[in-house]
């Protein structure tokens, strides 16, 4: 995987819409560029343990 975060739009993670909740989560777990499946699977993660 290659990071694009200065070309968002190019880049992967472009495609996982995450909303703030997730995004902190995320952001306090992981430091750095994360590949779409990663955020996919993180964003499940987050939506088991903390909406039921």
């Amino acid at each position: 995987m290659v990071c694009k975060a200065n070309a968002y739009t190019k880049c992967q993670c472009s495609v996982v819409p995450l909303n703030l909740n997730e995004t902190q989560y995320i952001s306090e777990l992981y430091d750095g560029c994360l590949c779409a499946a990663c955020l996919f699977s993180l964003k499940e993660e987050f939506n088991e343990d903390y909406k039921g």
